[in-house]
């Protein structure tokens, strides 16, 4: 009798040992997840009324989307408003530093380089200028890549008025000033790389706002 309850409380400490082994298992795959957890917001709305998804990448929490609030110095692809419901509005560097919701900023140069770093470029390529930086960073920041970022190729606005490249490049505004006229920006396009740039602050770039 004893060694038949001797068994069965060997039964019921396996059972609690291999319970516990699987709960510390998904908590670690929960602490790996870029999705976000539970004391993150998932959406965010900015003045206009938009809505917008949010993305926890490492320790930064994203817009999921391009941003489309619509103020002085930003613009619809084409000047079609179908363009800004798809890939968001682009923005004049001055209207960029201005239009993140309320506890969101845009991000500056050293935030991407922690997103790029995060999903795996070496501190050398990320602070290299260029297209030829990283490995895959590019393919994995786009939309259906595996970052969940899905950064949209909504090209640009020159600062002739012409609009370039939609469906083939995505141009990103950071707050980072390099001379007076001219901020860093990122550029995702069709191949697999990030390219890290500055440009003169009247281009219309796609935005990006990352919270506080």
């Amino acid at each position: 009798m004893k060694k038949f309850s001797y068994q069965i409380s060997l039964l019921i400490m396996c059972v609690f040992i291999v319970l516990g082994s699987c709960k510390k298992e998904d908590d670690n795959n929960n602490n790996n997840n870029n999705n976000n957890n539970n004391n993150t917001p998932t959406t965010v709305t900015d003045g206009g009324g938009n809505v917008y998804n949010t993305i926890q990448i490492g320790n930064q929490l994203w817009m999921k989307e391009n941003l489309k609030y619509d103020v002085s110095g930003s613009y619809c692809y084409g000047d079609l408003p179908a363009n800004c419901s798809e890939y968001g509005r682009l923005y004049t560097y001055a209207a960029a530093n201005t239009s993140c919701p309320t506890g969101w900023r845009l991000p500056s140069d050293a935030d991407w380089k922690t997103l790029e770093m995060f999903l795996g470029m070496s501190q050398a390529d990320a602070d290299a200028e260029g297209w030829n930086r990283g490995t895959d960073q590019g393919t994995k920041l786009k939309t259906g890549g595996s970052s969940g970022f899905n950064a949209k190729l909504g090209g640009f606005k020159n600062p002739l008025g012409l609009y370039e490249e939609k469906d083939a490049s995505g141009y990103f505004w950071t707050s980072t000033v390099t001379q007076t006229d001219y901020a860093y920006n990122r550029e995702v396009n069709m191949g697999a790389k990030v390219t890290r740039t500055f440009n003169v602050k009247t281009y219309g770039f796609s935005v990006r706002c990352i919270k506080n």
